[in-house]
């Protein structure tokens, strides 16, 4: 029996991707745990930071659909690159204005804004369904249950 993971992993692209998927998902998982870290040692308010890191996982639940679904319409590289950008620098304004004691409402504003972030694991599942689409050796169920 061939090894499944051999296929996969030996077809031309898949390896920059798991490399760049792994890369891509680092950061997203310690956006909130960060956000609360910072604002602890800034204020010392936990009501505050819990909030704040909330407040940021709630609009990227609530935004993440609808970028998602523009990057369906619209393609990756017309859309990505402006709302991570976007997303990055309201992450950045969100340090500057806990450096700067900025107050509360604020904070929670850029931290909305924040959560604007795209959702890497639907982008990286999508990037795996361009590079495998056509190829019925990938799309078998048979291929799956070997695991």
């Amino acid at each position: 029996m061939a090894n499944p993971y051999r296929e996969l992993l030996t077809t031309p692209g898949v390896m920059g991707l798991v490399i760049a998927s792994s890369i891509a998902r680092l950061p997203q998982a310690m956006i909130g745990i960060g956000v609360i870290t910072m604002l602890v040692q800034q204020t010392g308010l936990y009501w505050l930071a819990g909030s704040v890191a909330g407040t940021f996982t709630l609009a990227n639940a609530l935004i993440g659909p609808h970028v998602s679904k523009l990057v369906d319409q619209r393609g990756q590289s017309r859309v990505l690159p402006f709302v991570t950008a976007f997303s990055i620098g309201m992450l950045l304004a969100l340090i500057i204005a806990v450096s700067l004691k900025a107050p509360a409402p604020l904070l929670f504003i850029l931290a909305g804004l924040a959560g604007t972030m795209p959702s890497m694991p639907a982008m990286i599942r999508a990037r795996w369904t361009q590079l495998f689409r056509g190829k019925p050796q990938f799309t078998q169920p048979s291929l799956w249950t070997r695991f």
